[in-house]
């Protein structure tokens, strides 16, 4: 999986148990640095597979967000430092250089693939998918399957409008409840950002939690009523990045922002926690390759 902020890699077994994670962070995404690094982090993790394992690859699957180049501003970039990545393509570099088939998908589809066979989506027939990750994302699956579209923007959740533009210029729901303002909230306030994902927050920290926690649910609730309007799905399933227990607060404040729009002729449904969490798309993109089973 690659990320504005961070790759995994994840080899995968048969009956989906992770053999091996590896992680790599960096500030932005430099396509020949992370062209190198990806390169050689996935020849090592082949090498390391028992002869018999490594015979039996089926292929690679890449998560990668859309436009990766049109980010660069947003998660402070240098201007022009991720202008490679519009002639790029790193599913064609890593077949070259792997010798193996590489499947491709948008890293928050990916994260609801991980839920259809990991996590909440294995219940039901339907989902609407939502992940909150640097960016929110999400997905859409039928009959266990993930539908992606003709031009694989199907679920493009992050880039739902939240109002009107004749009263307002129009934002996008990952203007509202994306973790990168979150981020940059608690940088402001020289606070630890690593709590989201790991710890415990101070009372200071979860102040600051809270105040993005009551937009972001709002924006959460709007997309999921709108998602349920437009596919009248089994489930509305929403993972994050976050800790587990953030997970939970998001989702309970999701669910009582619901309470406050009006649902008339919608089979309304609560908004399920799912538990797959900060690997949801580095372990959907290892799943890639056996997504048509």
């Amino acid at each position: 999986k690659v990320g504005r902020r961070s790759a995994e890699i994840v080899t995968m077994a048969y009956d989906y148990s992770i053999i091996e994670h590896r992680a790599v962070r960096y500030d932005y995404p430099d396509f020949e640095n992370l062209r190198d690094k990806l390169t050689e982090i996935a020849r090592e993790l082949i090498e390391a597979l028992p002869h018999q394992q490594a015979q039996a690859i089926q292929g690679v699957g890449l998560a990668i967000p859309d436009a990766l180049w049109s980010w660069e501003s947003s998660i402070g970039a240098p201007k022009g430092a991720m202008d490679n990545w519009r002639e790029a393509n790193l599913r064609h570099v890593l077949e070259e250089a792997l010798g193996l088939e590489i499947l491709e998908m948008n890293d928050a589809t990916a994260a609801s693939l991980a839920s259809l066979r990991l996590g909440a989506g294995k219940h039901v027939s339907s989902m609407v998918y939502l992940y909150v990750g640097t960016f929110v994302g999400g997905g859409i699956t039928f009959g266990d399957q993930v539908f992606e579209g003709p031009s694989g923007n199907a679920g493009a959740i992050g880039s739902l409008p939240t109002r009107l533009s004749a009263e307002a210029t129009p934002g996008q729901l990952l203007d509202h409840a994306s973790l990168h303002a979150l981020e940059m909230a608690f940088r402001e306030q020289a606070l630890d950002v690593d709590l989201l994902y790991t710890g415990t927050l101070s009372d200071e920290a979860l102040q600051v939690f809270d105040t993005w926690k009551i937009r972001a649910a709002d924006a959460i609730a709007f997309a999921a009523l709108s998602g349920q309007a437009f596919l009248d799905p089994d489930a509305v399933v929403l993972d994050t990045s976050l800790s587990p227990k953030l997970r939970t607060a998001l989702v309970d404040a999701a669910n009582s922002a619901l309470e406050a729009y009006d649902s008339r002729g919608l089979r309304v449904l609560g908004i399920t926690p799912c538990e797959v969490g900060i690997h949801a798309r580095s372990l959907g993109s290892a799943l890639l390759p056996f997504k048509s089973e």
